[in-house]
């Protein structure tokens, strides 16, 4: 922090509590609490407590993941295979800083996150796999469901004809 008097005034946090709202509250997830102490160079303090409330993730902020399709030639790549969540994509909600991944869980949201995968084979030596995202609010006992598609395929690399 800079002031007038100088560049060694500094801010220090003293004590932070969280308090859990639980689901007592249809738009807040808790509060922060926090005592911060201001000092400058001159030893002259003063404390302040600021509150900050956590807003409630609902499952209308839910965006599902795309559709995916990759040649089986890169299905995995560093060790990391197409049908993971950090390459075929998960199901994220929208806050206020952007866009948040879902997957893998966190419990502080008090939404929870569950996949089931279906795999078919399919012509030319592909498959697909069908996953479905269940998305549960604890506190309304309410859920969504996204769809996904993830086509693994062998893809032929056939030169174009030009006919004249």
């Amino acid at each position: 922090m800079k002031d007038n008097c100088g560049d060694s005034s500094k801010v220090v946090i003293a004590s932070e509590v969280y308090t859990d709202y639980g689901c007592d509250s249809a738009t807040l997830l808790g509060k922060v609490t926090r005592q911060l102490i201001a000092s400058d160079q001159w030893g002259i303090s003063n404390g302040c407590t600021k509150e900050y409330f956590i807003a409630k993730i609902t499952l209308d902020s839910v965006v599902c993941p795309r559709d995916t399709s990759v040649d089986c030639s890169i299905a995995e790549v560093n060790g990391v295979r197409i049908t993971d969540p950090a390459r075929s994509k998960a199901p994220m909600v929208k806050t206020s800083k952007g866009l948040k991944a879902l997957w893998p869980n966190s419990s502080t949201c008090k939404l929870t996150v569950g996949k089931q995968d279906d795999s078919i084979v399919v012509c030319g030596g592909g498959y697909k796999i069908l996953r479905t995202w269940i998305i549960t609010d604890w506190c309304t006992g309410r859920d969504t469901i996204c769809k996904q598609t993830i086509a693994v395929e062998e893809r032929q690399h056939r030169s174009r004809e030009i006919l004249y």
